[in-house]
C-alpha cells in the first residue's frame, strides 16, 4: 500500500484577499483568541497589531517553503545540467 501526500493547493488565500484582509486572516488562524479579541483593542500607539504580528510569523514559513520547492526543483533539474540548477540554488537564496 502506497501513501501519498495530499496535493498542494495551487491557489492560497494571498491571491485572492486583498492585504488588509489577508492579514487579519493570518491574525485570526495564528493567534491565540485573547489576543485576538482583547489585546487587539489595546493597540498603543506605536505598537504592533495583532495582524502585522500574525504577518511577521507568515513570512518566514512562506520563505522556508520556497527555499524547499525550489530546492526539490534544482535536485531534478541537476540530473540533466548542474549548472542551471546551481544557478537556480544561487538565484533563490539572494534576498
Amino acid at each position: 500500500m502506497t501513501v501519498k501526500p495530499p496535493p498542494r493547493p495551487r491557489l492560497d488565500h494571498s491571491g485572492i484577499l486583498g492585504p488588509k484582509a489577508f492579514n487579519e486572516e493570518l491574525a485570526r488562524k495564528n493567534l491565540s483568541v485573547p489576543d485576538r479579541s482583547i489585546l487587539n483593542r489595546l493597540i498603543l500607539p506605536g505598537g504592533v497589531s495583532p495582524a502585522a504580528r500574525a504577518r511577521k510569523e507568515y513570512n518566514p514559513a512562506r520563505e522556508k517553503q520556497f527555499m524547499s520547492d525550489v530546492l526539490t526543483i534544482a535536485r531534478a533539474a541537476a540530473v540533466t545540467d548542474p549548472d542551471n540548477a546551481e544557478a537556480l540554488r544561487k538565484a533563490a537564496a539572494k534576498p
